[in-house]
């Protein structure tokens, strides 16, 4: 939500070259070019195909064998976040949501011998894990990836925050400087309104830096476009499991079945973060990062999956169940 022309305008989209800037206040600065422009030379997005050699090994190893079924993660509306919040502060959800499920199509489910309502175990014991690669060696700086391979990892970048209060961080330093008036550089429009004084017009406000040149977000980025197969080649999966970067890992969880056509065949879907579950979830997918991005692929993941009892909530319309709330 931005202050623009003397009233409070919410963002549609980020990225938009013809948003209004406004004033900013405490001790985050907001930086309207992060709102109008990517930081590219020309402020725009650059959308790159790349190439499928890059995960073509992974998604082979990864990929479900034998009676294994990709396992993927999700959440729901009802506690949207993490359970460790919603559900462990809200009564209700946790009568709903007493513990985790694992939505499964029937005809997986026929094939195990799980019904609705069942205790089933899903495990792993084959998780990739990306290890080392942290050093300065030639050999690691090839397997960090596109952005790292063709960014400064030695420069160290600015902290705000610091260079903002100096050696002095005490509290009263921090209070001072955001409601100090003699600390404060710009008018805080929103107190003046409620004060009944004149508001700040946004005329007033600083023009935004227009010219490349200039400007300060786009300053000193560069371009990983054109890579040649042998600077791709050490991150890609296969490569890095040779050299020592990959281990394996084992997992499992606990979860209560709900056998629905809502999944694919295939396909198992799970809560991503609850309590109670009996092992972590997200914990059965592969720990390697992305080669562009250098995220990790945390949704791409496979198990098996096996009835291990009957759970207490199998003949229940009110607990674990799709049925409306209503039904009693």
């Amino acid at each position: 939500v931005r202050w623009e022309d003397g009233e409070l305008v919410g963002t549609k989209r980020l990225h938009d070259s013809t948003l209004k800037e406004g004033n900013s206040y405490g001790l985050t600065a907001i930086k309207p070019l992060w709102l109008r422009k990517f930081k590219t030379k020309t402020g725009r997005a650059n959308l790159l195909k790349a190439p499928w050699e890059l995960f073509a090994d992974y998604w082979e190893f990864m990929k479900p064998k034998d009676d294994e079924l990709w396992v993927t993660t999700g959440r729901i509306n009802e506690f949207w976040q993490s359970g460790f919040d919603d559900q462990k502060r809200r009564p209700y959800l946790k009568n709903r949501w007493p513990d985790n499920w694992l939505e499964i199509h029937p005809d997986d489910a026929k094939a195990r011998g799980i019904e609705n309502g069942d205790r089933v175990k899903v495990w792993s014991d084959n998780i990739p894990v990306e290890v080392g690669g942290y050093t300065k060696s030639a050999q690691d700086t090839k397997v960090r990836g596109v952005m790292p391979l063709y960014s400064s990892t030695t420069q160290e970048e600015p902290d705000n925050l610091e260079g903002l209060f100096g050696d002095d961080h005490g509290l009263e330093t921090v209070r001072n400087r955001k409601t100090g008036s003699g600390f404060q550089e710009e008018p805080d429009v929103l107190v003046d309104m409620f004060a009944n004084t004149a508001v700040s017009d946004s005329s007033d406000l600083p023009e935004a830096l227009a010219d490349d040149e200039t400007d300060q977000v786009m300053g000193d980025i560069g371009t990983a476009v054109g890579l040649k197969w042998k600077d791709i080649a050490p991150m890609t999966f296969t490569e890095m499991r040779k050299n020592g970067y990959i281990e394996m890992d084992s997992a499992s969880f606990e979860a209560v079945a709900m056998v629905t056509d809502s999944v694919k065949k295939g396909v198992a879907f799970t809560y991503f973060n609850l309590p109670g579950a009996k092992g972590s979830t997200n914990s059965l997918a592969g720990r390697v990062l992305d080669p562009i991005s250098q995220r990790p692929r945390y949704k791409l993941a496979r198990g098996k999956v096996k009835k291990i009892g009957v759970s207490e909530y199998k003949d229940s319309f009110t607990q674990m169940t799709f049925k409306p709330r209503n039904i009693s």
